[in-house]
């Protein structure tokens, strides 16, 4: 790949980074708020927001590949070779640590960019998770989990529509119904013009990032994959520069989290919502201890809640579908878990839970 294509990623995805973060800091949408608003309050804002996203995803995706634009065959989620026990179990190590670490990733990087200083803390710690899981400490028991069982399907079932012999054009038109009648259904209600707006936005943008890195940003002799929205490996790699001078091969994947981070500030600036804020004191282990769980958790699962949950669905790939399941279920134990401690004191005493509920959870509450 010359410095030319190099140069064009990493502005697409500064660009695409500073959309998603002025988004996401508008409509603070969170993956982990999907499943906690639903728990504790049946709000089901935010579920709606993610299904809205997702099926635009599914569909501009379908397009593109279809369209013959993008290969997405060719992408890291389309594979044959599935290491089930390795997605399930660093799934769900991800979604549980994104319920203590306060948000899913997405959203801590947006908090970080507003002045929380406790999401600071938790980028870091899922940054320093992720490379000891990829090259560091443990990545011999994340290559051994990734051995431990394999599912091999047949050539050409990686996805879902193969799989089940499914029609896209088919499949594209019953996306469009159901998105159809998800947005009248709830109009006035749920589903509010804000909520469709977030919705449409995220999912284009999964779309956009297709695209520049699938037709934009290759040529004939390039061996980059075509990929998307995804902030896991981008951190990681981003750790590796800095500790030991390892260019980062995803240049647009670093961009795009540098973006998100600083499209987020500059639109907590411009609503007077940034304020540096420090953790309290009892929040900090959990904050710790929930950005390794998703740093370790991303990397073994094959990406984080954006990375499977939104880039690799729209791909309907069967791992990123068997990955969104597991962090999904993470987080539903999460949450659970820090009700029960609401509600019966503190199951572990270093958490002080009663004391230190994550953000989402406080603003859930009012």
């Amino acid at each position: 790949m010359d410095m030319d294509t190099n140069t064009l990623l990493a502005i697409s995805g500064m660009f695409i980074g500073l959309l998603l973060g002025i988004v996401v800091q508008r409509s603070r949408f969170c993956m982990t708020a999907v499943i906690s608003n639903w728990i504790l309050m049946r709000d089901t804002r935010q579920l709606h927001v993610y299904l809205i996203a997702v099926m635009v995803a599914m569909i501009g995706t379908l397009l593109l590949e279809q369209s013959g634009l993008v290969a997405i065959s060719d992408s890291a989620y389309r594979t044959e070779s599935i290491p089930w026990v390795s997605l399930v179990l660093g799934g769900c190590m991800f979604g549980l640590g994104a319920v203590f670490a306060g948000g899913c990733i997405g959203r801590i990087l947006v908090l970080t960019g507003e002045g929380n200083l406790g999401a600071l803390l938790a980028v870091l710690t899922i940054a320093l998770g992720a490379t000891a899981s990829y090259t560091g400490a443990l990545e011999s028991f994340r290559v051994w989990t990734h051995n431990l069982e394999v599912l091999q399907l047949n050539p050409g079932e990686s996805s879902i529509l193969n799989l089940l012999s499914i029609s896209s054009s088919l499949f594209v038109l019953t996306l469009f119904s159901m998105l159809a009648w998800l947005i009248v259904r709830g109009r006035g209600n749920t589903v509010t013009l804000a909520i469709v707006i977030a919705g449409l936005s995220i999912g284009a943008l999964v779309v956009a990032g297709w695209w520049v890195t699938g037709w934009m940003g290759t040529d004939e002799f390039s061996l980059q994959k075509p990929t998307s929205l995804t902030f896991a490996g981008p951190l990681a790699n981003s750790a590796l520069y800095l500790t030991n001078g390892s260019t980062p091969q995803n240049s647009f994947g670093v961009a795009l989290f540098l973006g998100l981070v600083i499209g987020s500030l500059l639109s907590a600036l411009l609503n007077r919502s940034f304020r540096l804020q420090a953790p309290e004191p009892s929040s900090i282990l959990r904050i710790l201890t929930g950005g390794f769980l998703m740093g370790v958790g991303a990397i073994m699962a094959g990406g984080c809640n954006i990375g499977q949950g939104l880039t690799g669905m729209s791909t309907l790939s069967v791992e990123s579908i068997l990955a969104a399941v597991a962090i999904f279920a993470g987080m539903y134990a999460g949450v659970k878990w820090l009700q029960y401690a609401e509600e019966h004191g503190s199951l572990w005493a270093f958490f002080h839970l009663h004391h230190s509920v994550p953000q989402d959870m406080r603003d859930l509450r009012g």
